[in-house]
């Protein structure tokens, strides 16, 4: 699955190797798949606006559908399932589960609280602005929120949204200092009907995105380009190996 990191509304892709269960499937009805269902931790996962009676899958041939993650359990750790027509399909744990760097940390899929909205973004650094975040999965209460480094102190939570109260902080904020820490990645995706000014760019018209995955759109066209920026905190100093896969051209 990819990106594993879920949260409401997020989207994702299941990735599936039928193998030969589709000669095994008969007489499904036009608007039928043969799969039934895809779940993170037991929620499903929405794929039929994405899928429709023109779309097809072939044996033994690497295959996928993406799919809109709704309203589902915050977890760190969630399992996958798929639902087929034949029965439920075994994960292959040596390609969907993934483990951090010390190997302590291993989860197949993980869903996060999300942020949508928040009441203000401007302040004081005298503190003591009420602020309310609105999003999904605040339920639990354990909420550990900041302000450009300062404390929030949260006074009530819901499912929803919660409430805090900035704190006191020394000067103004620095808006050239870049945050870290951010989940995500910053991406600026570049879809246009005719060239696309190589030379230039980070000129050309673009819509700023976050991206929890590096994977990029495909066959949507040929005037397509994606920047990606971000972050990158070794574990441990030592020699690290970066690289891209892409058609027709791209740079590191």
């Amino acid at each position: 699955m990819a990106p594993r990191v879920t949260y409401a509304e997020s989207y994702t892709e299941v990735f599936f190797n039928p193998a030969n269960t589709l000669t095994l499937i008969k007489d499904l009805d036009t608007d039928e798949f043969p799969f039934i269902n895809a779940k993170v931790g037991g929620n499903l996962i929405d794929f039929e606006f994405s899928e429709d009676a023109e779309s097809t899958w072939s044996n033994w041939v690497l295959g996928g559908t993406r799919g809109q993650i709704g309203e589902n359990t915050i977890s760190k750790n969630q399992n996958i399932t798929m639902m087929w027509e034949t029965g439920k399909s075994a994960v292959a744990l040596e390609s969907s589960l993934f483990c951090d760097y010390l190997q302590e940390n291993c989860y197949q899929a993980k869903s996060l609280p999300v942020i949508y909205n928040i009441s203000s973004n401007v302040g004081y650094n005298t503190g003591g602005q009420n602020l309310t975040i609105s999003g999904y999965g605040f339920d639990s209460g354990l909420i550990k929120a900041t302000v450009d480094g300062q404390d929030c102190l949260v006074t009530s939570f819901g499912r929803y949204e919660f409430d805090c109260t900035v704190q006191k902080r020394d000067g103004i904020s620095d808006l050239n200092k870049p945050h870290i820490g951010q989940h995500g990645i910053s991406r600026d995706f570049i879809n246009k009907t005719s060239g696309i000014s190589w030379n230039n760019i980070e000129g050309e018209d673009s819509v700023k995105q976050l991206a929890i995955d590096l994977a990029s759109e495909y066959m949507l066209g040929d005037n397509l380009a994606s920047i990606y920026k971000a972050w990158f905190l070794p574990p441990k100093t030592g020699r690290y190996r970066f690289y891209m896969i892409c058609d027709d051209m791209c740079n590191l």
